[in-house]
């Protein structure tokens, strides 16, 4: 027993950093399986041609944000002078 308890306070960094190293690759494997079986529900999916990623209806939001914006204020712009016409008067 105090043989044992010798080794453990020589070698005790070695088997900690082995007890890490091992609780750290079953994480990881674990993680990838998730990841794995997440790619395959993915692809089951039927691909919807009007599918929109993420990125394309937030730039979206933002365009009709800045529309409505303007819109709200275009009285502001025509009385401050602001405000420039396609419409010529001739």
């Amino acid at each position: 027993m105090k043989k044992i308890i010798e080794t453990l306070k020589q070698k005790w960094a070695e088997y900690l950093l082995e007890v890490l190293v091992i609780t750290l690759g079953i994480l990881l494997a674990f993680g990838l399986n998730s990841w794995n079986e997440w790619k395959k529900e993915r692809k089951k999916e039927p691909a919807y041609p009007f599918r929109i990623s993420y990125k394309k209806t937030t730039v979206v939001r933002w365009f009709f944000r800045v529309v409505y914006f303007l819109a709200c204020n275009v009285s502001y712009y025509k009385r401050h002078g602001l405000l420039i016409s396609c419409h010529s008067s001739v």
